[in-house]
């Protein structure tokens, strides 16, 4: 079959999961990636699985490049299939460049956001969301609240499997820092929800004096965290770009995550794997990652602070929690899984190969 993936910029899970399914699809079909080419230009040919390239811009909001890109994608609906598009914008863009074809192809949409921030930021993902809701054959979102949002547009929804392999050197039996330690890993984004790990880390040091809370990953907001750091002198130290996210796993007392909202993070799926104890707000797709058991918090500083303090002060309630992340590590979603997914939603003949690798 003739496949378009789609896609705007893409970082972190969405990378990933693009790289995974590029890499299912390859075997069996013919597969062009549409994409940014920062998008083209940072997978390797391994990555690409085969698929064509073809340049596009997928801007993060409307602008006057939309309508070459929409007579673009057009263009390559005409001859293929199915259209597969990740990302609000993408999907958007899918479905507007079909209307009036003859005979379209299938539009299935991956949503791996839920727009945060402005008013502005909040309308336009708003505005997106009806267009790829009136359009799209299948949407599928990352977290429950983005199926339910799209169900109440009226379309038909599901949850997506989104697999995260376990790295090779992350030991399920960490060898953990003497000192505590807590590890933050993620783009420094609004999203990621930092101004409350800064608020936490404040309320934190009058309990636990030698806390140290590592902050690996890159973003907008990094500069403007560093100053704030120092500013207010947290133990907060913010590492960058990290390529030893194992090692990092391995030394970590527990693994924190703060955000305001999250698909299905990756993060949290390699903790699991590593076995680390965990402490993650209760929002979006973070549930379906951790299971129905795994205690979460609402997202406040306060909420934090209280679960982190109790966790670095018994030994016991930690290693149980561990002894959890091992568990659920063992249930989480495989390469299987989104094969079977893609055959049906894509509608997929030959069906793909569960058994296919592509990291």
């Amino acid at each position: 079959m003739r496949l378009i993936e789609m896609t705007g910029t893409t970082a972190g899970g969405v990378r990933s999961h693009l790289i995974d399914v590029l890499g299912l699809l390859g075997a069996d079909h013919q597969v062009a990636l549409l994409a940014p080419t920062s998008v083209i230009d940072s997978l390797t040919d391994a990555e690409l699985a085969g698929a064509r390239t073809v340049p596009i811009q997928v801007s993060t909001r409307p602008s006057a490049r939309d309508a070459a890109s929409l007579a673009l994608v057009r263009r390559w609906a005409r001859s293929c299939d199915v259209i597969h598009a990740h990302t609000l914008r993408a999907g958007a863009l899918a479905v507007l460049a079909c209307i009036g074809l003859t005979d379209p192809p299938r539009i299935v949409v991956t949503l791996h956001n839920m727009p945060v921030g402005s008013t502005a930021v909040r309308a336009t993902g708003e505005a997106l969301f009806r267009i790829v809701a009136s359009g799209a054959d299948r949407i599928l979102g990352v977290s429950p609240d983005l199926v339910a949002k799209a169900e109440s547009l009226g379309a038909l929804a599901d949850l997506a499997i989104v697999p995260a392999a376990p790295d090779p050197t992350i030991a399920p039996t960490p060898a953990r820092s003497q000192s505590p330690t807590l590890l933050t890993v993620g783009r420094l984004s609004h999203q990621k929800g930092l101004d409350l790990l800064l608020d936490a880390a404040e309320i934190l040091v009058q309990s636990q004096p030698k806390l140290q809370w590592l902050v690996a990953g890159d973003g907008p907001m990094r500069e403007a965290l560093r100053a704030e750091t120092e500013h207010r002198n947290l133990p907060v130290e913010l590492l960058g770009r990290r390529d030893d996210i194992a090692s990092l796993l391995r030394s970590a007392t527990l693994v924190v995550q703060t955000s305001r909202w999250e698909g299905q993070p990756v993060a949290i799926q390699e903790a699991l794997h590593a076995g680390a104890a965990i402490v993650a707000t209760d929002v979006g797709g973070t549930g379906v990652v951790l299971g129905e058991d795994y205690p979460l918090v609402e997202p406040s500083a306060e909420a934090l602070a209280a679960a982190i303090d109790i966790l670095l002060d018994d030994d016991t309630l930690r290693e149980e929690r561990e002894k959890m992340s091992i568990k659920r590590a063992s249930q989480l979603p495989t390469l299987a899984g989104l094969a079977d997914q893609l055959t049906n939603e894509l509608r997929l003949f030959p069906p793909l190969q569960s058994g296919a690798q592509t990291r």
